[in-house]
């Protein structure tokens, strides 16, 4: 008698073009869900748009003190170096907020996310997209 095979429970994959991702993902109404649903489909892809949108969304949102640190983790982590000079406009508005004596997480987070790109980028690529408006 053949030894019984076992099977293999594959996770389920997120359709990286399927618009019901993108749909459920806008659909989340917590905050925690929709940091966790944007970053499992940034590690699918990398750079995903939405993941990368939906993740900035939250760093400049009102959320609990502790939720800024793991959200700038995470965004640090699926956005490629190409896309950092999109989302340094947006966080240059809270970082502006540490020069000006306003200590808050998240502003302190997103003073740490634009050292990041900073530190990654070319220092002329750096500074165009820190003098462009944030849209």
């Amino acid at each position: 008698m053949p030894a019984p095979q076992k099977s293999r429970l594959r996770p389920q994959v997120i359709p990286l073009s399927d618009p019901e991702a993108i749909s459920r993902l806008e659909q989340l109404q917590n905050s925690e869900s929709q940091r966790r649903f944007a970053y499992q489909l940034g590690l699918l892809q990398p750079g995903h748009p939405q993941a990368v949108a939906t993740l900035l969304k939250l760093m400049l949102t009102p959320q609990p003190a502790r939720f800024y640190r793991r959200n700038a983790e995470y965004l640090q982590r699926i956005t490629p170096p190409e896309q950092l000079t999109q989302i340094i406009p947006s966080l240059r508005q809270q970082a502006e907020l540490i020069e000006s004596g306003v200590r808050t997480e998240q502003a302190l987070e997103c003073y740490r996310l634009l050292w990041h790109c900073a530190q990654t980028l070319p220092q002329p690529q750096f500074q165009q997209a820190e003098a462009a408006e944030s849209g």
